[in-house]
């Protein structure tokens, strides 16, 4: 007990300029007068308080207010609130309910949040379809959150500002009752056909199929032949749209979430034949564990996103192929997305929720990430990918496969 006490005395005695340091060097002697040692991390003493991120506690002096001792990029007088933790500063994200003030604001767990309010379903920003899905801070001052954000084809071209393909993205306030966004007030919805649910203007059944003429180009790395479906070559990619951000990782950031759905009406007889649409969510530089493309939305075959994924259980069970469809959630949830089936359309399928987490492999970094679907050999029988909360967490994770939730 004599030890510990030994230790809080030193850092009681330990000025640091604002108080930034939750720990630092002091003049404590280092045994005592019967040769034993001294513990001086205070993160192993369970009576100090801690309110740095756990991992973080270093023995510093802070130096002067224009040294990076913890070598964050950030010096005390520009910004840095802790110079003795690398995990807080203006380039880290709050970590929510941790109570810390992870980017130096001046306030704890004020990440923000739910920007997307008021958005209208055929806006035509980039920028709002961004914010639709969770990315509501901007990279200003060299800080995290979106670079850019640009409506693109599935191959990368700019995507045209004016036609038919402008119905290929909306952002909605859901997608069907049981499709509600997740954080904020809209999701996004990225379509073959017309990404609008049944009681939006603008909305075209994609069961009938909306043949909006255009052909576009592949993502790289397509097309593939899916384990489903060995031997079955997409054809030629139609009607496809694309969103892609960049996007500055936060300095603390180890991993990132976010959620899909995927409706498709080249179910059942479409199923394994060169008319299955397809959806990725691309991601540059490729973290450890993605498939063709830099592809980071998988099932457990390591398939992308199409007709013949064994995710698809909001549907008539049925079974196509070698695949059985058990269609666990049957047809409720996609009452009111358009993709409910009816007399003489039976294909109309969907997925629940899929989660994804991603590695951020270098937190602090520039990424891309692109989300595009595509309409396969023609133009008809649309598809849908729906996208929301996307968010960060500094705690690490592997890539895998797509989880239902």
């Amino acid at each position: 007990m004599r030890v510990k006490l030994l230790v809080l005395v030193g850092l009681a005695a330990c000025g640091t300029p604002n108080g930034a340091c939750s720990t630092c060097d002091s003049d404590a002697p280092t045994g005592d007068s019967d040769g034993a040692t001294l513990d001086t991390d205070v993160a192993q003493d369970t009576d100090a308080a801690e309110t740095d991120t756990p991992d973080t506690d270093v023995a510093c002096d802070p130096g002067t207010p224009d040294d990076d001792v913890d070598g964050d990029g950030v010096t005390e007088n520009q910004g840095d609130c802790d110079d003795c933790a690398a995990a807080r500063s203006p380039l880290a994200f709050d970590a929510p309910g941790n109570g810390v003030d992870d980017d130096c604001s001046g306030t704890p767990d004020d990440n923000p949040t739910a920007c997307d309010a008021g958005v209208l379903v055929d806006t035509t920003s980039a920028t709002d379809a961004a914010h639709a899905i969770g990315l509501c801070r901007d990279a200003t001052g060299g800080g995290w959150g979106l670079l850019e954000a640009a409506f693109i084809e599935p191959g990368g071209t700019a995507l045209a500002t004016t036609g038919p393909s402008t119905l290929g993205h909306g952002v909605n306030a859901n997608f069907g009752a049981a499709f509600a966004p997740l954080e904020g007030d809209r999701v996004l919805s990225l379509s073959s056909g017309a990404a609008r649910t049944v009681s939006e203007p603008g909305y075209q059944p994609p069961l009938d199929g909306f043949d909006k003429g255009y052909a576009v180009g592949f993502p790289v790395g397509y097309p593939i032949e899916t384990m489903a479906c060995p031997g079955t070559l997409a054809g030629a990619s139609q009607d496809g749209v694309g969103l892609s951000v960049k996007i500055r990782t936060p300095s603390n950031a180890h991993s990132m979430q976010l959620d899909l759905a995927w409706f498709t009406s080249s179910f059942g007889q479409f199923a394994c034949s060169q008319y299955g649409d397809f959806a990725v969510v691309t991601m540059a530089p490729a973290p450890a564990g993605a498939i063709s493309g830099g592809n980071i939305a998988f099932d457990s075959l390591n398939d992308p996103l199409n007709a013949n994924t064994s995710l698809l259980q909001a549907c008539e069970a049925q079974t196509v192929g070698a695949v059985s469809y058990p269609c666990s959630l049957g047809t409720t949830p996609l009452v009111g997305t358009g993709f409910e089936p009816y007399t003489n359309h039976p294909n109309g399928a969907g997925t629940g929720w899929l989660g994804i987490h991603v590695p951020i492999e270098s937190p602090g970094s520039v990424i891309e990430l692109r989300f595009a679907v595509w309409d396969s050999g023609d133009g008809i029988q649309d598809s849908t990918l729906v996208v929301d909360h996307l968010r960060f967490s500094t705690d690490a994770a592997p890539l895998g496969s797509m989880t239902p939730h």
